[in-house]
């Protein structure tokens, strides 16, 4: 007799925050559009882009195009987790023309700063409570809740700087440090 094997969905999902930030504000804003069409808007949120890419830029990506159509210039999978190996030697020149010498070891290409917060996270144990500023990037709070993390929020006003709150109640044993945090927060004085 086979046994009945249910999939079990992760239950933190459903403690995310209904709506994500910057869908809320997009809706906020267009609101506010309709109802005053004839007010200018300055946009300082994510993915408003005021110029086309530069020539360098599209160039660069319609000859890597061409690469990859091609079987003697396909590059396929990267043959490394830290990146191909003439994207680092690009960026290890780059730096050294900066006067900053980086041994390729050094050098790790990713697929950027979310999914990296969310696989560094991944090392610590679920039974860890975080803490973290208040305001901050959506990511730092919802990676954490996915996993099942206790958070601790911190106020991070212009009265309260990131090193200078003290936690008397709980100790956290994580720690996220967004440096600067979302205004109104001050740039952390790490030197204090």
């Amino acid at each position: 007799m086979q046994r009945e094997r249910k999939m079990k969905l992760n239950k933190h999902y459903s403690e995310l925050n209904e709506s994500y930030l910057f869908s809320t504000i997009a809706h906020k804003v267009a609101a506010y559009q309709k109802a005053n069409p004839d007010k200018d808007i300055i946009r300082l949120g994510i993915g408003d882009v005021t110029l086309p890419l530069a020539k360098s830029v599209t160039d660069a990506m319609l000859k890597a195009v061409e690469e990859q159509g091609k079987k003697e210039t396909f590059h396929g999978y990267i043959p490394s987790e830290q990146g191909y190996e003439f994207l680092r030697s690009a960026i290890q020149k780059y730096y050294a023309g900066h006067g900053v010498e980086l041994d390729m070891a050094e050098i790790f290409v990713s697929d950027g700063a979310k999914s990296d917060l969310g696989n560094l996270l991944d090392l610590f144990d679920v039974d860890n409570t975080v803490l973290v500023p208040d305001p901050v990037y959506p990511v730092y709070v919802d990676d954490n809740v996915m996993a099942g993390r206790k958070i601790l929020y911190m106020s991070a006003s212009a009265e309260k700087t990131f090193c200078r709150c003290r936690m008397t109640m709980f100790m956290p044993t994580l720690c996220t440090c967004a440096a600067p945090t979302t205004p109104p927060a001050p740039p952390t004085p790490w030197t204090s």
